[in-house]
Order: structure tokens, then sequence, then C-alpha cells
């Protein structure tokens, strides 16, 4: 059973805090009950050992509050197995001859400007990776349930599991699903998360604290600032179909247009003037280059045109009255 350092020194603090849910107190048990079984003829001798331990450890802990935690062990009697508990915490205080503990770390997978991805999750979970966009998700789920989180956009095809919910964290806001296909939008430059569900069902989350649920074609849109959570129907593909390629835009305005296409291409627009970053304009591309976007711009508004000045960057000029 793996788990990433900086999770087991919480539990260990809220454990000894008395503040642990029961969530985590679950799966703080299960890891603990399990490396003991393990390991349990070699670590202590009887359990008025094992509770003088703890005692110790709870002293020692209060004594160094302010003292970063770092996880070693020492080559037992006989070489035993790494244990994770609050034995290696003992250990850590009273011995010298020591080796560091290998803790198996969470994978992180970007997309820079101009690139998306798509990769298989240890369950089986499909995710769809837009540009600039960033997963942290371990390489093997284990407890009792699969988290990662998301920044930026991605769409999920979760395989189902009723025995371990799938929890997305993106910020405040989480998305709890047990199987199911939905679009998450959380572009730390944004000022709300969009959650669209395509099939199944999700419960949303505020600071662990249940706010909705949402049934398909169903959008919530979360505000950062505000904390309050609107719900409405939508046409679900309007949202989904950027993984086919397909970029929309619907009276959106060049200030809001060029955001998406940076992304999408990986550039930077310059403005010649303020004025027209308020044009807006509609159109649907497909697989469509940068610069048959920007022509067909162009030609519906006239008075607008543009420059390459380079591979990376294009400056637009002209004025618009709408």
């Amino acid at each position: 059973m793996n788990m990433h350092t900086e999770q087991f020194k919480k539990l260990i603090e809220k454990q000894l805090q008395g503040t642990l849910t029961k969530e985590e107190e679950k799966v703080f048990h299960e890891f603990e009950n399990k490396l003991l079984k393990q390991n349990e003829n070699k670590v202590f001798e009887d359990d008025q050992h094992r509770n003088r331990i703890k005692s110790d450890i709870k002293s020692s802990i209060a004594r160094r509050k302010k003292r970063v935690l770092t996880f070693k062990i020492l080559k037992a009697a006989a070489s035993i197995a790494i244990l994770f508990s609050l034995a290696s915490l003992y250990f850590l205080n009273n011995t010298h001859n020591e080796q560091q503990i290998e803790i198996a770390q969470n994978d992180v997978k970007e997309t820079q400007y101009g690139q998306k991805f798509t990769l298989t999750l240890s369950d089986g979970t499909i995710v769809k990776l837009n540009s600039d966009s960033r997963i942290i998700y371990p390489k093997k789920f284990s407890g009792s349930t699969r988290e990662i989180e998301l920044e930026g956009e991605a769409f999920f095809d979760v395989a189902h599991n009723p025995d371990k919910p799938f929890i997305i964290k993106t910020g405040d806001l989480s998305t709890k699903v047990l199987g199911t296909s939905f679009n998450i939008q959380a572009y730390k430059e944004s000022k709300n998360i969009e959650v669209t569900l395509a099939t199944g069902k999700v419960a949303l989350y505020n600071k662990n604290k249940l706010t909705s649920n949402l049934t398909p074609s169903e959008q919530a849109s979360f505000s950062k600032t505000s904390g309050e959570l609107n719900i409405k129907k939508v046409d679900i593909s309007k949202y989904i179909e950027w993984k086919e390629g397909v970029l929309r835009f619907e009276n959106t305005s060049l200030a809001e247009a060029s955001i998406k296409l940076e992304k999408w291409f990986g550039v930077q627009f310059k403005f010649e003037n303020d004025q027209i970053k308020n044009c807006h304009f509609t159109g649907v591309f497909k697989n469509e280059s940068l610069q048959n976007i920007l022509d067909n711009i162009s030609f519906i508004k006239p008075n607008i045109t543009y420059k390459f000045n380079n591979d990376k960057n294009v400056t637009i000029n002209g004025n618009c009255t709408n």
C-alpha cells in the first residue's frame, strides 16, 4: 500500500491531534494494520510495548512541534520491511543506524499551449487533457477512494467502481463520481470552475460539504470568489467537442477568443488598440489552422486585419463597431 509523503505526514499529525475525519481514519488504520500485520513479530514485543511506543511518540512530537518531520527507519534485527506507522517515528527519534524510506510519488502530466494529451489511469479511467492543463494522479489507486487533482480543462471517462468513488479536486470544489463521463474546466485565471455532465451522475462538494448533484446535460458553474454554485441545462456537445478538434465561438469578443486561441495554438496575440478587443464574432472551426480562422474573422469583420510577426506572435489591427 503506497502513500504520498505529505499525505502520510498530515494523517499522522491529525491522528495525534484527534482531528481525523471518518474517511481519513479508515484509510489511516487500513494502512497501519496492513503493515503491522506484515511485521507484527518484528516491531512490537506485545500490546504493552506498542502502547508505550505510542505514548513516547506523542511526547516526542509535542516537544518538536516546530521541526520538519522526516521519515526514516533503521535496519532492525532482521532487516525488516519498511513500516509506515507510528513505530517509524519512534525509531527515528531513538536510533542512529538509518536508511531513507522510499515512498511512491504521484505522477504529474502537464500540457503546454498548443498541446493536448490523452492518458489512461491505473483503474482504466480515460482522461483527455486540454491545452495549458495539469493533472496530478497516483501510479496506482489505493485506499477507499480514487483521488486526483486538476488545473485547467479535461474530459473524464471514469471506469465504474461502486466501491471506490473517483474524486477530482479543483481548488475548493471537488467532483465525486462512481463511473461516468463529464468535462471540467478549471483554469487558474478563470473566475469560475465549470463541471458539465455527459453521462451518469456526479456529486459536487465545496470544502468537503455536499453542495449539489448533477444529471446529464447539466452544467455547474462555481464561483471561486463567492463560492456560489449555479446549475443550468446545456447542449453538452458544445462543451466536449474540443476533444474532437472543434473550436466554437458564439458572440465571443476577440479578447476572449484570443485567450482560447493562444492556448490552442501556442501563440501570443497583441492588439493595436483596446477597442478591437471588444469586437464580437461567431464561428465554429474543426481542425482548422490558425491562419484559416483569422482569415474567417477578417472576412466577417472587414475592418479587422492580422499580421504574423513570427510563428509565435500575431498582431491584430483595425477597428470594429460590435
